[in-house]
């Protein structure tokens, strides 16, 4: 009797699609399948609605090793989902996961037999998603992606800090110095800030990280409220711009730290 495998798998809320081929008609992949850090995971795109369901998300599986304990393919497929959204920079959003008998899979049936459709956009499909097994790494990474997911420009503004922070290794007094910096070394990030503090790395700290983490401040020091419009959009261009400086600090850190092939 064929032995029954787990399988762990994980439905996102993401606008990643992965294109076959190249050519002046390239297709979205229904699914895909790839190796992260020695194992293999397969991306389902169910980018048409399911005749009973409806509209379904895609998900991310892997074959589960021991039944018994998830935990680490849980954990393996969390840093996948956040090595993918900092490799394409796109929205990569966990929202519920769970743990299926399925039988063995056969990689080569499932390249076969992929159904395909047309789209406009996308990504080229690949067989391998390398990252640098770096624990520091995974940590920004995975800040990043919770920033990037978030629809909150509260909480992804919070989530990028701590990622810088993770960067610099907790050196408060280098991150300043670079964010201190960044406006003349790169000015096209802040085009679209309507600020214009003089000490940028004190703005960034006592006027949104420390208004994000503490509701309530003394009167003299700022409070956001998520209601406020203008509480809105000034976070969400201090978000924009703080992304922009971890993904350089990353990439500069930790050279080609995610790549496809």
């Amino acid at each position: 009797m064929e032995e029954t495998l787990a399988r762990y798998e994980i439905a996102i809320r993401t606008g990643l699609a992965f294109l076959s081929g190249s050519g002046l008609d390239p297709t979205v992949c229904d699914q895909i399948i790839f190796d992260f850090r020695n194992r293999a995971f397969v991306w389902h795109a169910h980018a048409r609605p399911d005749p009973e369901l409806g509209p379904t998300l895609p998900t991310l599986t892997v074959m589960v090793e021991e039944p018994r304990d998830t935990r680490p393919e849980a954990l393996l497929t969390h840093r996948c989902l956040s090595a993918l959204a900092f490799c394409f920079d796109e929205a990569v959003e966990p929202i519920f996961s769970a743990v299926s008998r399925r039988g063995p899979f056969d990689r080569a049936f499932a390249r076969q037999t992929g159904a395909w459709h047309y789209a406009e956009s996308g990504h080229t499909a690949f067989s391998e998603l390398v990252a640098r097994d770096d624990e520091h790494l995974d940590l920004a990474m995975a800040l990043y992606r919770e920033g990037r997911a978030s629809e909150s420009p509260f909480y992804r503004f919070l989530a990028y800090w701590n990622a810088l922070d993770v960067v610099f290794d907790n050196d408060g007094a280098q991150r300043n110095k670079f964010i201190r910096a960044a406006p003349e070394q790169f000015p096209s990030w802040f085009t679209y800030v309507p600020e214009r503090p003089a000490d940028w790395a004190e703005y960034f700290k006592g006027s949104s990280r420390n208004a994000v983490a503490h509701a309530i401040r003394p009167q003299v020091k700022p409070v956001l409220d998520p209601d406020h419009p203008e509480d809105r959009q000034r976070l969400k261009s201090d978000s924009d711009v703080l992304g922009r400086m971890v993904r350089h600090k990353v990439k500069e850190h930790w050279p080609y730290p995610v790549y496809t092939r």
